[in-house]
């Protein structure tokens, strides 16, 4: 016996659709359906917002748009403009890394762009690692919890971004008020994405 993928109901290799769920099976345990459930989901997410739901599938699909509005080529970068050398230097040097996640953007606020430090816009929160001078309580939020942050330029210069409940994002690294004020926007954008 066989375990469907989107349903966990049981059925022999010989069959050709999910007795559960309708899902059709091309080779044991796995599932041909998934465009089929993607396309589902999508009208689950059309019917939410229309009657004005925001589920997971929309906020990261709003999450996602923001995020290409605000890449450039060097310190807000697009998760698939990310050279594959700084996401292994995140991945080690980050304190918690979203492995398996996809990458909406790398905000690196490192002063030479090395991907030591920076924030971590994914599709399940927000990820960041600092240097020695800004304290953070943690390193990781999920969207649930970004959402009823309080976002705010801090310290001298204003060289934090602060998140509220001892959470902190060093921004010295991006150089400029104006680059330190996109974050700003950018994070500020999300979060009234998460809570319209």
């Amino acid at each position: 016996m066989i375990t469907c993928q989107y349903c966990g109901a049981s059925y022999q290799e010989f069959q050709t659709t999910c007795s559960g769920c309708g899902a059709t099976l091309n080779a044991p345990g796995k599932l041909k359906g998934e465009p089929v459930a993607d396309q589902f989901r999508q009208i689950v997410d059309n019917f939410a917002e229309a009657v004005g739901q925001n589920t997971p599938t929309s906020r990261i699909a709003k999450i996602r748009q923001i995020c290409e509005a605000y890449e450039d080529a060097k310190e807000f970068r697009p998760g698939g403009a990310i050279p594959d050398a700084k996401l292994k230097i995140a991945e080690k040097t980050f304190t918690v890394f979203p492995n398996g996640k996809e990458i909406f953007m790398f905000c690196d606020t490192h002063p030479f762009n090395k991907g030591k430090r920076g924030f971590i816009i994914c599709e399940d929160g927000l990820y960041w690692h600092n240097n020695w001078a800004t304290d953070t309580n943690r390193n990781y939020l999920s969207w649930d919890d970004f959402a009823s942050r309080e976002l705010r330029l801090d310290g001298f210069n204003e060289f934090t971004l602060k998140l509220g409940r001892g959470d902190a994002i060093g921004l010295a690294g991006l150089g400029s008020d104006e680059k330190r004020n996109k974050a700003l926007r950018l994070l500020t954008e999300i979060k009234n994405a998460l809570t319209a």
